[in-house]
């Protein structure tokens, strides 16, 4: 198995510099394959996930991540955080030529 990194990078214009082009991240996953746009989703919320989730809710104390990033403790109470996961599913039920329209009631 391979090892794989995700980062932020703070100073984007050293990469600018050097002649990258940047792409906000949802429009980029749209240039990679199936596999890498599920790794790099991965990567993304694991990201996001560690900047939303600091400090430890009881005590406030700041969080530690375990090696791997996908999961936290708090070194005052030990408790453990883990990134919440949020599976996503977009279909279309067609029947002949008719499909079935749905819509969330709070829009």
């Amino acid at each position: 198995d391979n090892v794989l990194f995700a980062t932020s990078v703070d100073d984007v214009t050293r990469f600018i510099d050097n002649g990258m082009q940047l792409i906000e991240p949802r429009p980029a996953l749209f240039l990679l394959s199936e596999e890498d746009q599920g790794l790099a989703t991965m990567g993304l919320n694991l990201l996001q996930w560690q900047l939303d989730c600091k400090y430890c809710s009881k005590c406030r104390t700041e969080l530690q991540y375990h090696v791997s990033g996908r999961s936290s403790w708090c070194s005052e109470c030990n408790l453990n955080y883990f990134p919440r996961y949020n599976p996503v599913v977009i279909m279309l039920v067609v029947c002949g030529e008719y499909c079935l329209l749905g819509r969330n009631k709070q829009f």
